[in-house]
């Protein structure tokens, strides 16, 4: 499974790709929301993306919604990933077509909740043996 990450910090992006290596998944990073959308087009399907809400330019709320436009795409799960924790923020970000939101600072047991909560991963649980 791929997952890209966009976030305009490049940090933030590596510690996320560790964390998802950590679950089986293969990270691929955006630094842009034009990144993000020229990624979704690689051959490899992407099958969550993590965006950062504020990226200069075109930010995560923006990105989401160019991407949810697109038919293409409407299976992609997306987890929106702030560090702003208000009630509106994440209707908005749910409203734009987020699937999971993500506050920072990130932790890998938040992370995993948030992608078994999307059904891309076993609960923590349920995991076969070697998996946890």
């Amino acid at each position: 499974m791929r997952a890209l990450i966009v976030d305009d910090s490049a940090p933030m992006r590596k510690l996320l790709g560790m964390m998802l290596r950590k679950l089986g998944f293969e990270p691929v990073e955006a630094g842009t929301a034009a990144e993000a959308l020229a990624q979704l087009h690689v051959p490899g399907a992407i099958t969550v993306a993590l965006v950062d809400w504020g990226m200069p330019g075109v930010n995560g709320i923006d990105l989401i919604k160019k991407v949810r436009a697109q038919a293409q795409h409407q299976d992609l799960k997306i987890i929106m990933t702030t560090a702003v924790n208000e009630l509106d923020h994440s209707a908005y970000a749910y409203a734009a077509g987020a699937n999971e939101y993500l506050m920072k600072p990130l932790t890998p047991a938040a992370l995993r909740a948030k992608l078994e909560n999307l059904g891309l991963l076993h609960p923590a649980s349920l995991a076969p043996e070697g998996r946890r």
